[in-house]
């Protein structure tokens, strides 16, 4: 994130609501914290893999390369959706095929979610 994001929106809060505190703000159970890092749902059924980066609409999971999808998206571990092109390194992942046999969907990892148990990619 962009240092000066947290900045604007704090003049923008003081502008539209002055004196209110963060402690006035409605807290929901869900609601990301700087502790416990983002909110995101993975399906329980997706398998885990060793992803590579995706080259020429393939992508190398556990060492099978596998065709991605049209509208397929990786999401960092900040839930961000990040270009194919845009990844370097192998990373640890959970993933979605589509009925067509295609990668759908891919989520990249935290530390946090290499901690629970997920089906193996075969």
């Amino acid at each position: 994130m962009h240092p000066l994001i947290p900045a604007i929106i704090t003049t923008i809060i003081d502008t539209v609501a002055p004196g209110l505190s963060e402690g006035d703000l409605p807290q929901s159970p869900q609601a990301p914290s700087v502790s416990t890092g983002v909110f995101r749902t993975i399906p329980v059924d997706a398998p885990r893999a060793e992803m590579y980066p995706p080259q020429g609409g393939f992508v190398l999971l556990d060492g099978t390369a596998m065709p991605m999808a049209a509208g397929a998206q990786i999401r960092d571990q900040s839930n961000r959706v990040v270009m194919p092109a845009s990844l370097f390194d192998k990373q640890l992942v959970r993933f979605k095929i589509d009925p067509s046999g295609q990668v759908s969907q891919v989520w990249i990892l935290t530390p946090e979610e290499r901690e629970f148990p997920a089906p193996k990619f075969q």
